[in-house]
């Protein structure tokens, strides 16, 4: 596959207000040069929709500062006067966000700004965190840093499982025989002359079982 390569040269006339894709070096506007109308259509059409995605997002934080929305408290304490009049101007300014059942993509993004701006007052200690909260605080103390988390200790307990099993299988193996040959003996001590069992033959089937669950065991690894 080729690569395209995007070339940046100088211009004196620049548009009264510069896109986003224009670069400031050495206080000199940079515009983008493209190889073709197809690769700039496709470039220009990103920008365009990066612009639009962060004003929809951008939007509802503005609106939460604009309502007098107290961001120390959560979402469920704000009054649903306050809520209704958020979501009216957020569906007037962005008709694309009138297409939401109830308000939900909007309701979304204010709870996770506010989210955000609690969880950075709790960090720096500049507000109190509530008591319900208490229990995260234990378990963190509980855990070891060193563990390994996610995927690592997932195969870490399915490895422990399966060496688990495999002695396990080897143990259980070796009790069958044994038990086999004990019973043989008591059965033969009540005859007159005792017949021994010659055992070699479960032995040496025993060892061929253990053998097939070790290459088994090899192939999982």
């Amino acid at each position: 596959m080729g690569t395209t390569v995007i070339l940046l040269v100088g211009t004196t006339n620049m548009p009264p207000q510069r896109p986003s894709s224009y670069l400031t070096v050495y206080g000199v506007f940079l515009e983008p040069v493209y190889p073709s109308t197809a690769v700039k259509s496709i470039f220009e059409g990103l920008n365009e929709r990066n612009t639009r995605v962060f004003s929809l997002k951008r939007s509802p934080r503005d609106l939460t500062h604009q309502g007098g929305v107290n961001w120390e408290k959560q979402w469920s304490d704000i009054s649903a006067e306050v809520k209704g009049k958020i979501f009216a101007v957020a569906r007037e300014r962005h008709p694309i966000l009138a297409r939401f059942h109830n308000d939900w993509a909007t309701e979304d993004i204010i709870k996770q700004y506010i989210k955000n701006k609690r969880g950075h007052a709790y960090r720096n200690e500049w507000l109190e965190v509530p008591a319900k909260y208490n229990y995260l605080k234990a378990n963190a103390a509980k855990r070891n840093p060193s563990a390994p988390r996610g995927r690592q200790n997932k195969l870490a307990k399915v490895r422990t499982g399966k060496k688990t099993r495999v002695a396990k299988n080897k143990a259980g193996a070796s009790g069958s025989g044994r038990k086999s040959s004990s019973a043989s003996l008591k059965k033969a001590k009540g005859k007159a002359k005792a017949v021994v069992p010659d055992d070699s033959e479960e032995d040496e089937e025993m060892a061929e079982e253990v053998e097939e669950e070790d290459e088994m065991d090899e192939d999982d690894n």
